[in-house]
C-alpha cells in the first residue's frame, strides 16, 4: 500500500471512531480525494435511505452523483450491503453555476430519494475542517477540469510528471514540496501526449532537478500539487523518496549491462553485450580489490534501484486493475 493509502486508512479508522461516538453509525462517510477534475470518496447511512451525494455551494446544489462504486473495504468494515463509493467528475460547467454574491461556502451532504440533502457534512478524511477551502480552491477557475500525475524518479536523476491545463487560461505551472522549506514552483514546459483528455485541455510535462537541494545525508519525501498549500496532491504511487546515496547510484551507472565509476570506466572499454564474458574482462583487466569492492557496493545499489523500480510497476498494475473495476 502507497504512503498515501496508508494515510487514508488510518485517518478513516481515527475520524470513524471520532464520529461514531458523536453521531453513531446512522450517517457516516468520508471525501478521501479533491482534484481539480474529480472529488470522490464514500458514504453509508444506517436506513440505506440516501442514495445520492452532492456538491453544494452556499446550500446550492452545483452536481450530484449516485452512490454507484463497489467498496469492500468500507462493506467489510461496517457490515454493509450495497455500493458505497462516489465520484464527481468536475469540469467547466459548473462555473456557471456559482453564485458569485454569496459567500463562498463548499460543502458535500447526502441527498434522499426525496431530493431532500441531509444535515450531515461529508468532510475530507485528511483536513476535516479545511474541507470548504479544499473545494473552493478545486473550483478555482484556472484549474478546474485539470488532471496530473506524478512519475516519479527516472534513471537520470530527474523527477517527472505531467498536468493537463485549459489551453485558454489553464494554470501551466505545479507546486513541489519537501524540496525547500517552502514549495516551490515548477513551469511545466514539456509537450506531453496523453490520450482522452477534455477538449480543450493540453499536456504539459515538468521536469525536477533535485540534486542540488540534497545535503546533511538527510532523506526528502518529494511531492507536488496543483497550489501552493499542498491541498490538491498530485496522484502517484507514492511520494519520491531521495538522499545522497540516490544520486551516488545514478551518477555511476551509465547502462544496464555494466556500472561503471569514474575510478575505473576507462578499464571498461567499449563492450557490446554480445562480447560480454566475465572471464575475458578479468583477464584483460586486473583490477584492484579497491576497484573490484567498488563495483560491487555500485552493483548491490544498482540492484535494489531495479527491485524497487519493479515493484512500483507491479503496484502501478494493482492500481490499473482496481480502477478498471470501478
Amino acid at each position: 500500500m502507497s504512503q498515501e493509502g496508508k494515510l487514508n486508512t488510518f485517518w478513516n479508522k481515527f475520524l470513524t471512531k471520532k464520529s461514531s461516538k458523536k453521531k453513531g453509525f446512522s450517517e457516516l462517510g468520508f471525501i478521501e480525494n479533491i482534484l481539480p477534475n474529480e472529488i470522490s470518496g464514500w458514504f453509508i447511512s444506517e436506513k440505506n435511505s440516501l442514495n445520492k451525494i452532492g456538491l453544494f455551494h452556499s446550500n446550492k446544489l452545483l452536481i450530484e452523483t449516485s452512490l454507484n462504486i463497489k467498496r469492500a473495504d468500507v462493506s467489510e468494515k461496517y457490515n454493509f450491503l450495497g455500493k458505497t463509493g462516489f465520484k464527481f467528475k468536475i469540469d467547466q460547467s459548473i462555473l456557471r453555476k456559482l453564485n458569485k454574491n454569496v459567500d463562498p461556502f463548499f460543502e458535500v451532504r447526502a441527498i434522499n430519494r426525496e431530493g431532500t440533502p441531509s444535515n450531515y457534512t461529508i468532510k475530507s478524511v485528511k483536513n476535516p475542517n479545511l474541507t470548504s477551502q479544499m473545494l473552493k480552491t478545486s473550483l478555482n477557475p484556472f484549474l478546474i477540469g485539470s488532471e496530473g500525475y506524478l512519475e516519479g524518479l527516472k534513471h537520470d536523476g530527474f523527477i517527472y510528471g505531467w498536468i493537463s491545463t485549459n489551453n485558454l487560461n489553464g494554470q501551466n505551472f505545479i507546486w513541489v514540496h519537501g524540496l525547500n522549506e517552502s514549495p516551490v514552483a515548477i513551469e511545466c514546459t514539456i509537450s506531453r501526449n496523453i490520450e482522452n483528455l477534455p477538449n480543450g485541455y493540453l499536456a504539459k510535462g515538468f521536469q525536477i532537478d533535485p540534486s542540488n537541494s540534497i545535503n546533511n545525508n538527510k532523506e526528502k519525501r518529494i511531492w507536488c500539487s496543483f497550489d501552493f498549500e499542498g491541498y490538491l496532491k498530485l496522484p502517484c504511487i507514492e511520494d519520491v523518496i531521495i538522499s545522497p546515496k540516490t544520486f551516488s547510484v545514478i551518477k555511476h551507472f551509465t547502462n544496464p549491462l555494466f556500472v561503471s565509476s569514474k575510478k575505473s570506466k576507462s578499464k571498461w572499454g567499449d563492450l557490446k553485450k554480445d562480447n560480454i564474458n566475465a572471464w575475458e574482462i578479468t583477464k584483460k583487466f586486473p583490477f584492484s580489490s579497491d576497484e573490484i569492492d567498488e563495483q560491487k557496493i555500485i552493483l548491490k545499489a544498482w540492484k535494489k534501484y531495479i527491485a524497487d523500480f519493479e515493484k512500483e510497476l507491479i503496484k502501478l498494475e494493482k492500481l490499473k486493475k482496481r480502477y478498471a473495476k470501478l
